[in-house]
């Protein structure tokens, strides 16, 4: 069962990834939302989870993710509505993160690569932002940065195992990487490569937070 999941996942992405590149706005609309319900499917049936809060946390994330998606895709300019909803994903992503890890003063180490990664982002768009835009941006690039860091913190923690931690720390740095090129591709130029870059990271760092919630061990 789980290895179909992963399938059906990734043939949905690599259709909406195409249907993006070729125009084909019916097939847009229909795959980008499914790539998303597939991974909550997945959430549920991948395995039995190592923590039914987790569990149910990081399901909030992928809805309001799923919100955001929609916001996004139509050509109606909807950008402030989808970055509240992935705004609202990430605060649920830290809070998951956050869950049962002792607080550690080392692990502000983890916080510095995220934070460096934020001020190159803002030095490159800063003038290209619209000034409405310019604080919901640095409140979203803040969120990415504490969901980066609570990220690497539970990996550093080692919760629930380290195959689940790191699968966290995984999605999160490919969240930071999606929605670094998406910002590049949407304030200062458009190329194709972008957009599969920006799709190719966004699906699996969600599918990755999904699977987290799963006890592999029982799944494979």
């Amino acid at each position: 069962m789980f290895w179909v999941l992963i399938g059906v996942v990734l043939l949905l992405m690599i259709s909406n990834i195409v249907a993006d590149l070729k125009g084909l706005k019916s097939l847009k609309y229909l795959t980008k939302p499914s790539v998303m319900i597939a991974i909550i499917v997945t959430l549920f049936l991948a395995g039995p989870p190592h923590n039914e809060a987790f569990r149910w946390v990081i399901l909030a994330g992928l809805v309001f993710s799923l919100a955001g998606d929609v916001f996004l895709m139509f050509e109606k300019d909807l950008f402030i509505w989808g970055l509240g909803s992935f705004l609202i994903a990430h605060i649920f992503y830290v809070v998951a993160f956050a869950m049962d890890v002792p607080w550690d003063p080392s692990q502000v180490l983890w916080l510095l690569p995220f934070a460096l990664i934020a001020v190159i982002m803002m030095m490159v768009l800063w003038r290209r932002l619209p000034a409405k835009l310019r604080l919901p941006v640095i409140i979203y690039v803040l969120a990415l940065v504490f969901m980066g860091w609570f990220a690497a913190r539970r990996f550093d923690a080692g919760l629930f195992d380290t195959q689940s931690a790191a699968l966290c720390l995984i999605g999160a740095v490919l969240f930071l990487i999606s929605d670094g090129v998406l910002s590049v591709r949407r304030f200062i130029e458009k190329k194709p490569l972008y957009q599969v870059i920006v799709l190719g990271t966004y699906f699996p760092a969600q599918l990755c937070f999904a699977i987290a919630c799963c006890d592999l061990s029982k799944a494979l």
